[in-house]
């Protein structure tokens, strides 16, 4: 995958615990493709559910977060990598340093910024998606003193700084128009032809299997490819 703007990320100064230390947080979310056939490199994801629906296998393409954790209790993490497990990657090796879960942010990243949200073919594509909802992330975490509380009516007040993501990025639109862009004004243009209207598709997209394509070295099981190895 793709580290385009992991530099700039790890620019950022990260949460300070009292002891100098940083704690690091590493853990698995899945980018849920179940009928995406013409996607690439999908994997069968882990899906916790409830009753009869409890431990699903969905194909889908798993992301290995890093984050940095702040002292305290807070909804707040500091993203610093993504990788994305691909067939011929070893789990274990990717995610051997995994200390602790980033639920909360995992559910920020879906629900708030639409981490999840675009119907994506290339997974190339969702490798740079994803690089570009870690900047939003660390763009609103720079701005959690600045942004203003613009809160619902049964929430509390939190002072600036205090306040949690969904919050920050709710009231970012004011810190937003102080803020200058390097980005010029957009041209105008007009759209492409497209496909003339009634006509078919004479160039379908590939067909992908789901799963390991070295099942044999990662679980020590022949399986053939498309299939799941045996619990």
């Amino acid at each position: 995958m793709s580290r385009g703007c992991g530099g700039a990320v790890g620019a950022v100064p990260l949460p300070a615990w009292p002891d100098g230390r940083i704690r690091l947080a590493v853990d698995v979310c899945a980018w849920l493709r179940p009928e995406a056939r013409t996607s690439a490199e999908r994997m069968f994801c882990h899906v916790h559910g409830r009753g009869k629906n409890a431990g699903q296998m969905i194909p889908g393409w798993p992301y290995s977060f890093v984050a940095a954790l702040g002292p305290g209790a807070s909804s707040w993490t500091a993203p610093l990598d993504a990788v994305r497990l691909g067939p011929d990657d070893d789990d274990t090796e990717v995610t051997a340093a995994q200390l602790r879960e980033v639920e909360h942010t995992f559910r920020f990243f879906k629900q708030v910024l639409g981490w999840t949200a675009p119907k994506i073919r290339d997974p190339a594509a969702a490798d740079r998606w994803t690089w570009i909802i870690i900047a939003a992330c660390t763009q609103l975490r720079l701005a959690a003193s600045l942004a203003a509380d613009l809160r619902l009516p049964w929430q509390r007040p939190q002072p600036p700084g205090a306040m949690t993501p969904a919050r920050v990025r709710r009231g970012f639109r004011a810190v937003r128009e102080t803020l200058g862009t390097p980005a010029a004004l957009p041209r105008p243009s007009r759209p492409g032809p497209g496909r003339p209207k009634g006509s078919r598709n004479r160039h379908k997209a590939p067909r992908h299997d789901v799963g390991k394509r070295n099942l044999k070295r990662a679980t020590g099981q022949n399986v053939r490819p498309g299939t799941r190895p045996l619990s």
